[in-house]
């Protein structure tokens, strides 16, 4: 689920700064041959700065192969700047209508591509067929976000609707592509349906109850220029990102339930209908114990320098938790969390009904 979401929201923040950037600058993978020179930059008695005037060679864009000189300012005492080093892999930028180059960032690609493949391999390798079919409905999820989220919210299409929407599209192929057509898929996405409408009522009614964005003031303004930018809410991007965010949580549990429903059945055909919704609450409570633990725990951790910052500053309670990306935080992992629990009764109810023959009054 992690996975999933984080993906999925690493390609849409990737397509909105790629939108908002587009036409401003160019990029281009290079190679660092050689350092110069390194000396501290005079005037900056705060901190030390050094610039380094390096030799690098790109490996594509107008000066392929050519060796070119470029300068980096950087503070060695900073946790995020780092130094150049002889044979590192970075990506340059050239502004627009300038002809010289700057250092961009380091080219990550093939730390990329390595986890990725890891990730494909582990997956297909222990979970054979279904891990193929897995990967399928992960890629199917990506296009339909990509490809048919996206754009229509940039043409103005209401969020709600596109929301649940492309959650329904996601939905019904995942379980498809996993489990085929039968009573199973139909009792998860049932669940899950419930599960999805209480976490978005909960966004919904809480957003509004507490006057939350969901975005900090930086996202604002490059939403507020964003070319090609539709009439869309921005406000509503954070119901979106609720219900999209439970969606992988809330799957599980549902084909979990749904699938450990239809194995109790199979082992106990004679039981009657009270008795399987009782077992399949029984798996779901275990289910609940750990699960609503996931949500709040991905956000908690994507978190977690925010949350240093302001104990090191020793932030009173009340202004940390009335933050609006705070706040937002705390209604992103709680509705999540509702969604899945609402979704346990609902399968086990569900199942219980189509998994169990019709029982003949005594």
């Amino acid at each position: 689920m992690n996975f999933f979401r984080r993906l999925s929201l690493l390609l849409f923040l990737i397509f909105l700064a790629g939108a908002a950037s587009a036409g401003a600058e160019e990029v281009f993978r290079a190679r660092v041959v050689e350092i110069m020179s390194e000396e501290p930059v005079p005037g900056t008695p705060e901190e030390t700065v050094l610039r380094q005037v390096v030799l690098i060679r790109p490996s594509d864009g107008p000066d392929k192969g050519k060796i070119l000189k470029i300068t980096l300012d950087y503070s060695p005492d900073s946790p995020v700047e780092r130094g150049l080093s002889r044979g590192n892999r970075i990506i340059i930028a050239k502004e627009e209508g300038e002809g010289n180059y700057y250092f961009y960032s380091y080219d990550r690609t093939w730390g990329i591509i390595t986890i990725v493949l890891l990730f494909f391999t582990a997956t297909v390798l222990i979970g054979k067929g279904k891990g193929l079919r897995a990967l399928a409905s992960l890629g199917i999820t990506l296009l339909v976000i990509l490809k048919v989220f996206i754009p229509l919210l940039l043409t103005g299409v209401p969020i709600l609707i596109l929301t649940f929407f492309t959650c329904a599209l996601v939905t019904v192929v995942t379980l498809v592509l996993l489990n085929g057509f039968g009573l199973k898929t139909l009792a998860a996405l049932t669940g899950i349906t419930g599960g999805l409408a209480a976490s978005g009522l909960i966004a919904l009614l809480f957003q509004k109850m507490m006057h939350l964005s969901g975005i900090n003031m930086s996202e604002a303004q490059m939403l507020r220029y964003m070319p090609r930018q539709g009439h869309f809410s921005i406000e509503g991007l954070l119901f979106a990102g609720i219900v999209i965010g439970a969606l992988g949580a809330v799957m599980d549990v549902g084909v979990e339930l749904a699938s450990s429903m239809r194995e109790i059945r199979a082992a106990a055909p004679q039981m009657s209908r009270r008795a399987h919704m009782k077992a399949g609450m029984n798996v779901g409570r275990d289910i609940i114990g750990t699960m609503t633990n996931t949500l709040i725990l991905a956000y908690t951790g994507a978190s977690l320098p925010l949350l240093l910052l302001f104990h090191a500053y020793e932030w009173p309670l009340i202004r940390t938790i009335n933050l609006d990306m705070i706040a937002s935080e705390i209604l992103r992992g709680f509705a999540g969390s509702l969604g899945l629990i609402v979704a346990v009764p609902a399968t086990v109810a569900v199942s219980a009904f189509i998994f169990t023959p019709r029982e003949k009054p005594e």
